[in-house]
């Protein structure tokens, strides 16, 4: 981001080392495609359209969850391809709280990934600990994102569970003298 400064004093001191490791943060729209993969592999049709107004309100949700330009429906690919917060949402309504909890358990996101970094910090959260049930406004807004917690490192390791043919994410490792 422009506003951060990569200067190490100019960091709070809670915040030691490397910064793809020790600090957690909101991913936001990131985490779209692996909500896509997940309903996907729970039975949602790959053509069905998926209704993305700028604004909705979930039945049982306090406020509305917006988009910042109008999409219109679609297809999982213009979803992902607009960054729909509203059709991640409408797949976590789709898989319900059961299911998004399952996701959240399986990408560990607060957990560590075990590279060879003294800084890599855990991140206390319930749903790394067994699959559990969210309540409706966590299950709709962590399909896009919002409401947790992921570290850069996690997020990457996450990641290469897209190029793998068992899906399963890669556990980072430093290799010496690559990239300085």
């Amino acid at each position: 981001r422009p506003t951060f400064d990569p200067n190490p004093e100019a960091r709070p001191e809670s915040v030691p080392g490397n910064l793809a490791v020790a600090n957690a943060l909101e991913p936001g729209s990131v985490l779209k495609p692996f909500t896509v993969a997940w309903a996907l592999e729970h039975g949602f049709p790959p053509g069905e359209i998926v209704p993305m107004p700028q604004s909705r309100l979930f039945p049982g949700d306090r406020s509305p969850i917006t988009d910042s330009h109008e999409i219109g429906d679609g297809d999982l690919v213009r979803l992902i391809g607009e960054s729909s917060n509203t059709g991640a949402a409408h797949l976590a309504d789709w898989l319900g709280p059961a299911r998004m909890g399952s996701l959240l358990a399986w990408l560990r996101l607060s957990a560590p990934t075990g590279i060879e970094l003294p800084w890599e910090r855990a991140w206390s959260r319930a749903w790394d600990k067994k699959p559990r049930p969210l309540a409706r406004c966590d299950q709709l807004r962590a399909a896009f994102g919002y409401a947790l917690c992921v570290t850069p490192i996690r997020l990457a390791s996450n990641y290469t569970a897209f190029a793998r043919d068992d899906a399963r994410p890669v556990r980072p490792t430093l290799v010496p003298g690559a990239g300085g």
